[in-house]
């Protein structure tokens, strides 16, 4: 990120939104120093399979990407949870994990 940002280019970092990484150093440190800020976007806004809330953190304004939640009725539940812990459903994680037209609309702005 700091190195994207040092080149002239417009760094993107992309987290599902649960994700905790942005909070960690030293990313942290990066995000402060490049003034990057976080838009909330969803992958099924964009076509997805799934909703899919995404954290979008750069030093551009991404507020553009910022959509409402998707119908509830978008794709199926990704993990089931049994006692403490949770198992996935495979093929809704396989559909999960690839892309929509996000990649699209950030080359454009």
């Amino acid at each position: 990120m700091a190195v994207g940002y040092w080149s002239g280019c417009n760094p993107v970092l992309e987290q599902p939104a649960g994700s905790d990484m942005p909070k960690c150093e030293p990313l942290r440190s990066v995000l402060t120093f490049v003034h990057a800020s976080k838009h909330v976007c969803w992958h099924g806004a964009f076509g997805g399979e799934t909703p899919k809330p995404l954290q979008l953190w750069s030093p551009r304004d991404l507020s553009q990407l910022q959509r409402s939640r998707p119908p509830l009725g978008l794709g199926q539940k990704l993990c089931t949870a049994k006692g403490p812990s949770y198992s996935g459903k495979k093929s809704a994680l396989k559909k999960s994990q690839s892309y929509s037209n996000l990649d699209q609309h950030l080359s454009t702005l």
